[in-house]
């Protein structure tokens, strides 16, 4: 279904209004000029609205009383003044809806029927078709539930609609799609409801004569009238006799022979005999012995037979569905079946139908195994049905119907079932990786323009198989992921959050390709801009995980992020009223500042730190760390982490350097995780790095906490540990190399020159030289 351009072709109501309300009066070349007028503002209703989806439009249509107007014109005008323009126009209003069904709200309105059921008396038969297909419509758009009474039948019934609808059904200058609407009408409008004896038989027996047609429309909504016809018992009678239950499975297994017309008859019979168990079933509700019978009698084995040998095109839903309710209740047969391999390839036999509803049906069977299977999957091993689908050419057949196109949701059915068992593995030609990858970058990048929805763990599973990552990475995908994010935010929170992850996807897995994009200064400013506006939490934390893994990558990435205009927008976030907003910030900040400072020489300034004075981030972060009423006590420790990483070899400021070293050497205290310990004695060994920083660190229990790290299991927090104490001597006044000399053991540090970490090693043979030499 199309979505409408709702920024091109719009419709003044208010004049189509004044126009149709012209009374057609006046010569013959005045009327015709009032005619035509009418006919083509109908005419632009049609182009705009016509199989497209616009609910905005057709709101905008009825408020206007569009369709109000067009019933007047089919009540009281002479049915030589009415063209076909003027019915299609009134059907395009009012169906289809999207979100909102239009048809009940029209109907509160006016009542159409006696317009319309007036409209029956025309005989052009184009016009009728349409007449037919909009009652139709409008009966089925008063369905309420499954089993009351349709709440339009008095209203229809007393203007004699049921009867006119019926004198159409027996015309004999209708042709075939005419008569199977009139059909289907009735079936609708008598839900629940006897039909008269002189309706009964033909109608029944000609819907039950199309429950097999080709016509897919036509197909499933004649067994949905014979359903709501057999809410009546009288009608119930009429529709089940010559249905002899426990023929059932012999005639499922009757052999398709004969001349051509026989062939049909026998398939025809076969299918109507699910259509009926179907409805027999649904009628027991609450009793199940029915199917159990059925199943003691071997119907299962026998419709998967029935699958697998039966012309495709003459399975009916009915037979499918029913195996679906067989399958719930047999679930130990049913695995029996899958061990023997005596199931799947019946089932995925089917995808091979020209039925949208068949392959629904059958995507509804076979889905959760093989989403099962995926998840099974272990490194190389592949989906543990995969053989199985393989060597019945169910992969063939699944990639044909991708390449059909039948319509948006048997290729969604086709391409996830696809992805799934080819989880793990490559796909095995060009051409199907190249479609399938192609279907889901374009899903991607054109998300919602026509209605599709984004499968994010097919995507993901595509981009964890490295065969796949040069065609997903074709014309700059990476750049068109990332601006999706931004163009889309503001109404597509859901499309923003899988573009981001996507992204993230490709700067952990992909870093040389990232590498090469971080030459554009744009790539960066795009990951930023959703970040720069306010958007859903969701969204902040995924950019700021991006962030964090793209600082990672290389020095380039750090410096395209720390530019000036970049650091300014994280610090203007710091000004957010929501606290998780604030954090993220902080989150940002912190792991730029850290990764850059890793990069740095010693006693080497972090150049964000001067930028972070002249543009009053350093006070912003002074005041949310003095500010004690957060409820989230990380953005505390995370302004502390950010004030330590950007004073790297500065003098913290005097009113604040005592309370913030502090809380950094609180982070190293016994019971502490290693992520917080590790962090901690690394910005204090950075601080180290100016001397007067030094009194507050070497304060209170230093000595104590020295020989806690030293003698930590965590590598990493001894090396850091060390370089604090090296940092301290080597800037530190003789009054402090003295003091470190005398809380620093030696033993320690003696251990560590013989750690397997080559830094650390090398790092305590130089401090214990030092320490030793001011011995």
């Amino acid at each position: 279904m199309a979505q409408s351009d709702s920024h091109s072709d719009i419709i003044d109501y208010s004049d189509v209004l004044q126009t149709l309300r012209i009374p057609l009066t006046g010569s013959q070349a005045e009327k015709k000029s009032i005619f035509d007028q009418q006919e083509n503002v109908c005419l632009k209703i049609i182009t705009k609205l016509q199989d497209k989806i616009d609910d905005e439009g057709r709101q905008r249509a009825i408020k206007a009383r569009i369709t109000n107007e067009l019933i007047k014109i089919y009540e009281s005008r002479d049915l030589s003044e009415i063209s076909l323009p003027f019915i299609e126009a009134f059907y395009c209003i009012s169906f289809p809806g999207d979100k909102v069904d239009f048809r009940p709200k029209i109907y509160r309105k006016r009542d159409p029927f006696p317009g319309l059921i007036r409209l029956l008396e025309l005989q052009n038969i184009e016009m009728l078709r349409a007449t037919i297909k909009t009652i139709g419509s409008m009966i089925n758009g008063g369905i309420e539930d499954k089993n009351s009474e349709h709440p339009y039948f008095e209203s229809i019934i007393s203007i004699n609609g049921g009867n006119k609808i019926f004198s159409l059904f027996q015309r004999a200058d209708v042709d075939n799609e005419i008569r199977n609407i009139s059909a289907i009408c009735i079936g609708r409008l008598f839900k629940s409801q006897g039909l008269p004896e002189t309706m009964k038989q033909p109608i029944i027996d000609h819907l039950k004569s199309i429950v097999l047609d080709q016509d897919e429309w036509a197909r499933s909504q004649s067994v949905l009238s014979i359903g709501y016809l057999a809410q009546d018992e009288d009608n119930y009678t009429e529709i089940m006799k010559g249905f002899d239950l426990f023929a059932i499975i012999s005639d499922l297994r009757l052999p398709i022979i004969g001349n051509e017309e026989q062939r049909k008859l026998i398939q025809l019979k076969k299918n109507l005999d699910c259509v009926l168990l179907q409805i027999m079933v649904d009628k027991e509700t609450y009793d199940n012995s029915i199917l159990l019978n059925l199943i003691e009698a071997g119907i299962t084995e026998t419709l998967l037979n029935f699958f697998q040998t039966q012309d495709l095109n003459m399975i009916s839903c009915a037979s499918v569905k029913i195996f679906g309710k067989i399958q719930s209740l047999a679930k130990n047969l049913i695995n029996q079946l899958k061990q023997q391999k005596k199931y799947y390839s019946s089932i995925i036999r089917m995808f091979g139908s020209s039925f949208s509803d068949v392959i629904s049906e059958a995507y509804s069977l076979i889905g959760h195994d093989i989403a099962v299977g995926a998840d099974q999957a272990k490194n190389s091993s592949p989906n543990p049905i995969f053989q199985e689908i393989s060597q019945c050419g169910g992969l063939e057949i699944l990639f044909n119907l991708f390449q059909r196109n039948l319509n948006q949701k048997s290729k969604d059915y086709a391409s996830n079932l696809l992805v799934m068992l080819f989880v793990k593995q490559e796909f095995p030609n060009a051409l199907m990786r190249k479609e399938i990858i192609l279907h889901y970058v374009n899903i991607l990048i054109n998300a919602y323009s026509k209605g599709q929805k984004i499968d994010i763990w097919c995507l993901k599973a595509l981009a964890t198989i490295a065969g796949n990552h040069s065609e997903i990475l074709k014309d700059d995908f990476i750049t068109k992921a990332v601006s999706v994010m931004y163009d889309n935010y503001d109404e597509k929170g859901g499309l923003v959050l899988i573009g981001i992850k996507i992204v993230k996807d490709i700067i952990k897995n992909w870093k040389d390709i990232v590498q090469q994009k971080l030459e554009d200064l744009i790539f960066i400013d795009q990951i930023l801009k959703p970040f720069k506006a306010f958007v859903q939490q969701q969204i902040k934390h995924e950019i700021v995980d991006s962030l964090i893994q793209l600082v990672n990558i290389s020095s380039n990435a750090q410096n395209l992020i720390s530019n000036e205009m970049n650091i300014r927008e994280i610090i203007i976030a710091l000004d957010s009223k929501d606290e998780n907003a604030i954090l993220d910030a902080l989150q940002v900040l912190s792991y730029i500042l850290l990764s850059i400072n890793q990069l740095l020489l010693i006693k080497q300034e972090n150049q964000i730190h001067e930028m972070f004075e002249r543009s009053g981030g350093l006070i912003k972060l002074i005041q949310i760390f003095q500010n004690n009423s957060y409820q989230n006590k990380l953005i505390d420790q995370y302004s502390i982490i950010s004030i330590g990483l950007l004073h790297k070899a500065v003098k913290v400021p005097d009113e604040i350097r005592s309370a913030v070293i502090d809380k950094i050497k609180q982070m190293n205290e016994l019971g502490n995780d290693e992520v917080s310990v590790r962090l901690s004695v690394s910005i204090l060994s950075m601080l180290a790095e100016n001397e007067q920083n030094h009194a507050d660190i070497t304060s209170g229990g230093f000595k104590t906490s020295i020989a806690r790290i030293l003698q930590h299991h965590d590598q990493k927090i001894q090396y850091q540990g060390l370089t604090l104490v090296l940092n301290l001597m080597y800037f530190g006044s003789e009054e402090m190399k003295q003091k470190v000399k005398q809380d620093v053991h030696l033993f320690p540090v003696h251990q560590l020159t013989r750690s397997r970490d080559q830094n650390a090693a090398m790092t305590a043979k130089l401090l214990k030289e030092w320490l030793l030499f001011f011995s």
